[in-house]
């Protein structure tokens, strides 16, 4: 057998077994940068963003993997995978990744991961922790420079910009990241804002339509009242008239039986 031949036998794992996030709110932030990210580029049929799969950069190596919490991918198509191989992509590598930290993942966050995700060609590297455990400050962004990350300095309001995404990165009042469009100067709306945003919005509607509703009903019984009255009201005159009529006979035959 080839050498060659050895590599297309490689089983590649989609899963390692390790539970997706230490703690139910990691893995909440973890899925909110997925779905923000994800919602972003919806009309980009050339982006992909996924998280917490493989990412294989070297064919025939199934050591030479990585598994980002979050990332997106440029220039290729936005379909499902079990895994990221970039010789089966054109040679294209995630442009950013971003980790929910923790205690128990610093090592790797900060090591192992942080160094293949530079020897992969990752632009761009972000850790997060949202609890601010250990990570300080508790956001933190990173540059590929020379086959090094350097830190991204954050701006006077502690916003770090990503040049890949062009997107301002930080954390909210609350401690949640947030990723701000510098062209709108609005945050990026999470799952539960959309939601409490389209109830508002359906109810706004429902009050509306039942006002419609309340205002043509009026309105028809107006419309139906006003005939009403103008039917009665040409009966009247028509009975007035009448009457006329009667009493002008009346007073005729009254005249001419005097004579």
């Amino acid at each position: 057998m080839l050498a060659t031949d050895l590599q297309y036998d490689i089983d590649y794992p989609i899963s390692d077994g390790q539970p997706v996030a230490e703690s139910e709110f990691h893995f909440r932030e973890l899925v909110a940068l997925v779905w923000m990210l994800d919602r972003f580029f919806q009309d980009r049929v050339d982006v992909y963003v996924c998280g917490n799969n493989f990412v294989y950069y070297e064919e025939g190596n199934r050591e030479a993997c990585f598994s980002p919490d979050a990332y997106v991918v440029f220039g290729v198509a936005k379909i499902l995978r079990d895994s990221f191989k970039t010789w089966e992509e054109g040679g294209h590598v995630p442009a950013i990744v971003f980790e929910v930290t923790s205690p128990k993942t610093k090592l790797e966050d900060l090591g192992n991961k942080k160094a293949k995700c530079a020897v992969c060609g990752v632009e761009e590297y972000f850790m997060y922790d949202p609890r601010g455990e250990y990570l300080t400050p508790p956001l933190k962004g990173y540059r590929l420079k020379d086959g090094d990350y350097v830190p991204i300095a954050p701006d006077s309001k502690s916003r770090i910009h990503s040049s890949v995404l062009d997107l301002n990165i930080c954390l909210d009042d609350s401690g949640l990241i947030c990723l701000l469009d510098p062209k709108t100067k609005k945050p990026l709306m999470r799952m539960a804002e959309i939601d409490k945003r389209l109830v508002e919005e359906t109810a706004a509607r429902r009050v509306a339509e039942a006002a419609r509703r309340k205002a043509e009903t009026a309105a028809r019984r107006e419309a139906a009242a006003r005939k009403k009255a103008e039917t009665d009201a040409a009966e009247a005159r028509k009975q007035s008239d009448a009457e006329i009529a009667r009493l002008k006979q009346e007073l005729k035959r009254l005249k001419n039986g005097s004579h």
